[in-house]
């Protein structure tokens, strides 16, 4: 992948606006994202596991001016100010939870990511009307309350295990806004509350920005860059985009939302919009790995492979499309198909968007290439992998270093080995890229040790052909 966008990245003087937008300096709430948390926060990922693995959630203390908290006009004025605060550890009082992200089927685009998590509360100090405790400011009302940010994720404290995938200082898993808070109790003894997150680009979703024109001969990949700067989105700060680019035509972006806008620009690609662990935008290539993670997953493990407690296989022809149908607004369709496929399975043409009407790309040489490109990748793939259920206790040396990166980094399509064998001996390998994942995490006691299980829901990656 490369970054694109930020602050006065290639300015005026070379490229011009008419390439790339300059990003206005980043706002105080977008680089407090970019922060790391203390070496010494959250609790310690194990019982047994190598590599100084520690397990953090934070909320973003807003430390509310004039009673206002987070953003902007856009985005509202009841969350964060021109002061975003300083991230604060609440790992502590951490029960148990969950989040995902991904696609919902293999055909669909992914989705902006959600989770819930529990915390203990037999203090009453998390209760949203708590008038007493760590969570009480700007107008003596508690400031764990909807509109909140949150993250969560992993502090690397020292080197990992040889052999594993490499882990930044902190990899960041979930970042969102609360949108719920419950608050329970049970026979006046336990209390907890249990908080909703949605990842922060559903904001985007509640955002209708102005028509804007596309210049035509303009990378797509700096208008994807310029829809997102124009929306006034104050969580990025630069944009990672997949390598290869299109080239738009004289067509004008529309869209219901920024996030819609951005999603059908992504569609001439063949890319997703998705989040990062920190909560910003990144647009990804779908079925296509950027880079492998060198390891191999196996339900009978042996040598270096990794232990998965259960892999399920798929064949059938949800996943196939074998003709595609495309065509830029106002002009005439253009079609590409496998037809050894077609003999084979029919002829399937809806799936993965199409057939669709409403690209902006600059000429159809460009829509035959895209056509010709999910031909490729989909026309053939009745059969594969289709998810493996990760439980970290069956590998505590390495697996929750490998889930780490996975939960941080798998958004960013990366690949791996996964190696299927039939009680019967047959086996099946297959390369694959995450297209989902959930993952559960259960605390034994709040802040202490805790049980990591993960189901990935899985797909092929690269090109499939007839065999």
């Amino acid at each position: 992948m490369r970054t694109i966008g930020g602050l006065n990245l290639y300015g005026t003087a070379t490229y011009g606006l008419s390439t790339y937008s300059v990003l206005a300096p980043p706002s105080d709430l977008a680089l407090r994202l970019l922060d790391d948390p203390a070496l010494g926060d959250g609790v310690s990922v194990g019982p047994s596991c190598s590599g100084g693995l520690r397990f953090v959630i934070q909320a973003l203390n807003p430390t509310p001016v004039g009673g206002a908290v987070y953003g902007t006009a856009v985005y509202g004025t009841a969350v964060y100010s021109s002061s975003a605060g300083a991230w604060q550890d609440i790992t502590d009082t951490f029960r148990g939870g969950s989040w995902n992200n991904g696609q919902n089927s293999p055909t669909t685009k992914a989705i902006i990511g959600t989770s819930t998590l529990t915390f203990d509360n037999r203090n009453g100090a998390m209760s949203p009307w708590a008038l007493s405790g760590p969570f009480v400011g700007g107008g003596n009302r508690s400031w764990l309350r909807a509109g909140l940010i949150i993250r969560f994720g992993v502090i690397k404290t020292s080197a990992l295990a040889a052999g594993l995938p490499a882990l930044d200082t902190f990899s960041a898993f979930f970042t969102g806004k609360l949108e719920t808070v419950v608050d329970d109790t049970s026979e006046n003894v336990d209390g907890w509350v249990t908080v909703t997150l949605a990842e922060l680009p559903t904001e985007a979703g509640g955002v209708t920005p102005a028509d804007q024109a596309v210049f035509n001969g303009r990378g797509l990949s700096p208008t994807i860059w310029d829809a997102i700067v124009g929306a006034s989105w104050p969580y990025q700060t630069d944009l990672k985009v997949p390598t290869e680019d299109a080239v738009c035509g004289p067509s004008v972006l529309t869209g219901s939302t920024s996030l819609v806008r951005i999603g059908n620009l992504t569609d001439n690609m063949h890319w997703d919009v998705v989040a990062d662990g920190r909560g910003r935008m990144m647009i990804v290539r779908r079925h296509l790995a950027d880079s492998a993670a060198g390891v191999v997953f196996a339900n009978y493990p042996s040598g270096t492979q990794l232990p998965a407690v259960k892999i399920l296989t798929y064949s059938s022809i949800e996943r196939i499309i074998d003709q595609v149908i495309a065509a830029r607004v106002t002009a005439a369709d253009v079609i590409r198909e496998d037809t050894r496929a077609m003999d084979q399975f029919g002829t399937i043409n809806t799936g993965y968007g199409f057939p669709r009407n409403d690209l902006v790309l600059q000429d159809d040489v460009q829509v035959a290439a895209l056509a010709q490109r999910v031909i490729s990748l989909r026309a053939w793939d009745d059969h594969g992998i289709e998810s493996m259920d990760i439980d970290a206790d069956n590998d505590p040396i390495r697996l929750p270093a490998v889930l780490a990166f996975l939960a941080c980094r798998g958004r960013e399509v990366i690949s791996f080995d996964v190696v299927y064998t039939h009680p019967s001996g047959h086996v099946l390998t297959e390369t694959v890229v995450i297209e989902g994942q959930t993952h559960n995490i259960v605390m034994v006691e709040p802040g202490a040790a805790f049980k990591w299980t993960t189901t990935f829901k899985l797909g092929h990656s690269g090109v499939t052909t007839e065999v």
